[in-house]
């Protein structure tokens, strides 16, 4: 239903918001300087007072669990002022030791971790290949020395003479009885046997049998012939015996000869060494490992390099001994640190926190690995020092989070031997756990510490220290001061174009415009830097010296032009009529309210048509959002709100009887929020009193149920959503907005819409109770209960009880003869 020109004008009283209301301004004319440039660059922390303090605390306590949790929003410069925190922060721990794997002699799949001071890690590893050279060079020559050849001849000529002294009478018995003592090939293998002689040559038992029962050898008993034959034979055995036994004792002695000779060498190199680093026990255990390894394996040190042919015809390639087993692998070494290490880890997966066990696979295909393989994580890197990451980053790695959280309750990390798939491992070797002692930092969201906190026990014991970093600071002088050193900070850091007074000066506004409040500024320097940025490059392409507030304000328009394609679109549909909206006029049952849109990127206010009807019945408030399923809780909390508003307003004497149905018309998405209330209690209460509301105002606002109105977020665009439908239309000078008054502190609009609000063709209108926003609209006088409890007659809230008694009789009314009604269908 449309009436127009129906409502009466209201004295507005202090409603209306003057032009100085709308804008914070930041006037150039205080700034003592040229360009930015003029600045005394100093290198601070801007407005994050609070999250420095808690960060310094948690960084200082050495006990366990102290690590900090840095929340916040992107571009608050969380990550730079942890690198400026730890660059700065003065610690009593010197720098830490470097660590080393070394062969495990007992358990070779198990490596042994061995610690020294800083820059001892590459001195060991240094010495330790020295003498391998040593060894390969020194124990060669030892072993063709006179000396050695002849004791290892005198040791062999003994015990070969001892061996005669057996053999000997042995066969000349056996020559006495004709036999010979024969070496005998059984299938790959020779062995001593006795052989009968012939013509003075032996042959073999069964042929001389043979040639005995042929009769071609005679005055032989065959008999005697066998028992003297296995008489000799059990001798040779027994005889055999002692021999093997002297061989024994030769290769016995032979062995001794080497290790003493090799001792002699190794005992030399591996004793000064022990010298070097005898405050260690692990090296010092290591080490005589290592000698008793050498002298179990003289042959390897004796034999060189060896030689072989890939396939035939092809070049032999020669193979180097490496000795891997004596080899030292430093996977920390600190020889250059200067400092507790400070390990900025950008990807945080597994392998790159905890380190990894490299596999290679050999010429047969099977894998292979061993302690040089071993590489060391970001964990490792930064013991005794600092490790700082990205929270989203290490919990959406598979494995990395429960880790993490075993390696600093236990402070222990065992580097993994797995391979791609953590779960996947080729690799039976499983080096030494190690201690750590080190400070984690976790950079991360609001949300994400909220989750950890209240879902994750073994998160709070890990990082008992929060630093909140918040998205605003006060708007004050120094605050002002600390934003034109950044400026100056930014532009030198970067070449830029440096800024006069008045790109400085827009700049500042940018930044709270961004806080959305007057009294504030805003710390998401990020998005600062970027308009900086985008300015300095506009004014490279006009070639001046300087950023003015002309280079400001276009890199601003054009970063939303970037993004706000959606708005221009659905201001299309509003211009062509696809969306309606009226600005002109006045209906009952009809009010512009308006939403904010989040696209990701860019946020827009635009308005939205809601419209009311009410009817006899019981039915109450109908959300007709709520009822399609497009409304969000805090949405539904508001209309019962409103509900309750009704009810303390207009109830207190009799039922509140009504059907009446609310809807955001031509909305197709979710509605949530409870910033339309005001206007969805205003289009109802038009609906029950038959009262028109103007078209001209938007409206926007929560209320209470006492009738207070709220505050409420986007105030900003909101009303430039609405500005720009109604310029796009031609102003008419009537045209307004109805905000909360709370959020007159809130308001930083821009410069065309208060310049059209100082020359009287926009209205920004600031109310603090439901009263006051009705008046606005309607025109009339809302009216306070008499001392009968009645409202005025003429007043908007005396139509309300009116109506609402017509309702109410007439229902009473229908259902008063509804029985005979009912019988009537019946019949």
């Amino acid at each position: 239903m449309e009436k127009e020109g129906i409502y009466r004008t209201m004295p507005i009283k202090n409603l209306e918001l003057k032009p100085e209301q709308l804008r914070w301004k930041c006037d150039p004319a205080l700034f003592k300087f040229k360009t930015t440039a003029d600045i005394k660059e100093k290198m601070e922390i801007i407005g994050q007072g609070k999250a420095l303090k808690a960060m310094e605390t948690g960084l200082a306590i050495g006990s366990p669990g102290f690590n900090v949790y840095v929340a916040g929003l992107s571009g608050t410069g969380k990550m730079t002022t942890v690198k400026f925190i730890l660059e700065k922060l003065k610690v009593k721990n010197g720098v830490p030791n470097d660590k080393c794997f070394v062969h495990n002699f007992k358990m070779p799949d198990m490596p042994r971790i061995i610690e020294l001071r800083a820059g001892f890690g590459k001195r060991f590893r240094k010495d330790m290949e020295d003498l391998i050279d040593s060894l390969t060079s020194n124990i060669p020559k030892v072993f063709e020395s006179e000396n050695y050849q002849e004791s290892r001849e005198e040791i062999v000529s003994r015990l070969r003479a001892s061996e005669e002294d057996i053999f000997q009478p042995f066969q000349e018995k056996l020559n006495q009885e004709n036999l010979a003592l024969i070496q005998m090939k059984v299938g790959t293998l020779t062995k001593s046997g006795i052989a009968p002689l012939v013509e003075g040559k032996p042959i073999p038992v069964e042929e001389y049998v043979a040639l005995v029962n042929a009769g071609k050898i005679t005055g032989v008993d065959l008999e005697e012939f066998k028992k003297k034959y296995i008489e000799y034979d059990k001798q040779l055995q027994e005889i055999l015996k002692a021999a093997a036994a002297i061989e024994r004792e030769v290769k016995e002695k032979l062995e001794k000869l080497d290790r003493d000779f090799a001792l002699f060498v190794v005992d030399g190199f591996i004793e000064s060494l022990k010298v070097k680093y005898g405050e260690n026990e692990e090296i010092l255990d290591f080490l005589e490992q290592v000698k008793d390894n050498v002298l179990l394996d003289i042959d390897r040190f004796k034999r060189g390099p060896v030689e072989y042919a890939p396939a035939p015809g092809l070049p032999t390639i020669r193979i180097e001994d490496s000795f891997l087993e004596y080899q030292v692998n430093v996977i920390v070494d600190n020889s250059e640190t200067k400092r507790v290490p400070i390990v900025i880890e950008n990807s945080p997966t597994f392998h790159n926190l905890f380190g990894t066990v490299e596999t290679s696979f050999s010429r047969s295909g099977e894998p292979e690995t061993n302690h040089m393989r071993i590489k060391a994580g970001s964990i490792l890197r930064a013991d005794g020092g600092y490790l700082v990451f990205n929270a989203m980053d290490a919990l959406t790695e598979p494995y990395v989070w429960k880790t993490l959280k075993r390696a600093l309750i236990n402070k222990v990390v065992e580097i993994p031997t797995t391979g791609m798939f953590p779960f996947f491992s080729v690799s039976g070797m499983k080096p030494e756990p190690i201690n750590i002692n080190l400070k984690v930092v976790m950079v991360g969201d609001y949300y994400l510490y909220r989750m950890l906190h209240g879902y994750d026990e073994d998160f709070r014991k890990v990082f008992k220290v929060k630093s909140d970093f918040v998205p605003d600071m006060e708007n004050s002088q120094k605050h002002i001061r600390d934003y034109l050193n950044f400026m100056n900070s930014l532009c030198n850091r970067e070449g830029l174009l440096h800024l006069d007074p008045t790109g400085a000066a827009a700049v500042i506004e940018f930044g709270v415009e961004e806080a959305g409040r007057q009294k504030k500024i805003t710390t998401r320097f990020s998005e600062v830097a970027d308009v900086i940025r985008e300015a300095s490059y506009l004014g490279q392409k006009e070639k001046v010296a300087c950023i003015s507030s002309k280079h400001v304000q276009q890199a601003i328009k054009d970063r939303i032009e970037r993004v706000s394609q959606l708005e221009l679109i659905i201001k299309e549909y509003v211009d062509d009529g696809r969306i309606r909206i009226d600005t002109a006029g006045s209906k009952i049952g009809q009010i512009n309210g308006l939403a904010v849109y989040h696209t990701g990127d860019h946020v827009f206010g635009k308005p939205v048509r809601i419209t009311a009807e009410t009817s006899m019945g019981r039915a109450g408030i109908v959300n007709i959002e709520r009822e399609s399923k497009l409304s969000g809780s805090t949405h539904d909390k508001g209309m019962l709100i409103m509900s309750g508003y009704l009810r303390g307003k207009y109830a207190q004497d009799k039922p509140l009887t009504l059907s009446a149905s609310i809807c955001f018309e031509q909305s197709y998405a979710e509605v949530d929020g409870d910033s339309a209330s005001t206007a969805e209690l205003y289009v109802l209460i038009s609906s029950v009193a038959q009262v028109p509301i103007r078209q001209n105002l938007a409206v926007t606002g929560s209320i209470d149920q006492k009738g207070n109105v709220q505050p409420i977020g986007g105030v900003n665009e909101k009303i430039e959503g609405f500005f720009k439908i109604c310029k796009t239309r031609g102003l008419k000078g009537n045209e307004g907005v109805l905000i909360p008054r709370m959020n007159v502190d809130d308001l930083m609009l821009n410069e065309e819409i208060v310049e059209a609000v100082r020359k009287g063709k926009f209205h920004i209108f600031s109310v603090n109770t439901v009263d006051e926003g009705l008046e606005l609209l309607t025109g009339m006088k809302c009216g306070t209960r008499t001392k009968t409890g009645k409202y005025p007659k003429g007043t908007l809230n005396r139509l309300v009880v009116d109506r609402l008694e017509i309702l109410s009789r007439g229902l009473k009314e229908y259902y008063g003869d509804g029985e005979t009604k009912v019988a009537n269908n019946k019949n």
